[in-house]
């Protein structure tokens, strides 16, 4: 079961949560501001577990993604929403959060792991950050950034077209100079649901690059939109 070595390899090898690039970013529509944001018990709910997702074998956490010493900060102000997202003190406060490894179907045992991270936010928050996102990825193609816990890091970042699925999305390429082993690429793909947040982490293989699956997305989208409803 990962630990909280993992929890620091998801972390430092891209995230966390938010995690967070594209040429061009998907949808715009549907409101955050009505509702009460969900629950850490409703996000859980939301996560996917077993073989839910296709292509990925799910397992949810118990422990947080995120250290409480994990303040993320960065010197280049454009950057900051994609930096926020590793932070445990991002600019617009989660109302809770929840998360689950994602290991692709057939890989090794030591082979990097997957994440999906659910957020909620109150009073548009979710709505607000994903379009910061989106004028951050047009303006940040790079940043140094450290957290309170000790590490220090340079980032690049490089868009990718948008996910299909959710309200609106974005997703990216982030490599990360600094992680423990060697410079390491994980693909990040953003989803809003109404007052949520979605937040893929893969790490990037020899593959071209791009956004989470349109499946996998809708699986993740619907079961927000269920939690929601109960």
């Amino acid at each position: 079961m990962p630990s909280a070595a993992v929890r620091r390899a998801v972390a430092l090898s891209a995230i966390p949560l938010l995690a967070v690039t594209a040429t061009a970013c998907g949808g715009g529509d549907g409101d955050d501001s009505g509702g009460k944001p969900l629950t850490a018990a409703q996000l859980t709910t939301a996560l996917p577990e077993g073989s839910d997702f296709p292509g990925f074998v799910a397992q949810r956490q118990k422990d947080p993604m995120l250290d409480t010493k994990d303040v993320v900060t960065t010197g280049n102000a454009a950057c900051r929403p994609i930096a926020d997202m590793m932070s445990v003190r991002p600019q617009h406060a989660r109302t809770a959060m929840a998360w689950a490894t994602l290991q692709a179907d057939g890989a090794p045992p030591e082979a990097d792991v997957s994440s999906v991270a659910l957020s909620s936010y109150a009073d548009g928050g979710a709505k607000a950050w994903l379009g910061e996102l989106k004028d951050a990825l047009k303006k940040c193609d790079s940043f140094d950034a450290g957290s309170e816990i000790g590490w220090k890091s340079k980032f690049t970042v490089k868009r990718l077209d948008p996910a299909k699925g959710g309200d609106e999305s974005v997703a990216y390429v982030l490599n990360n100079a600094g992680a423990r082993g060697g410079a390491k690429s994980s693909v990040l793909t953003v989803v809003r649901a109404g007052s949520s947040l979605a937040t893929f982490l893969v790490p990037l293989g020899d593959d071209d690059p791009g956004a989470m699956a349109e499946d996998v997305v809708g699986k993740q989208v619907k079961k927000l939109r269920s939690a929601a409803e109960h």
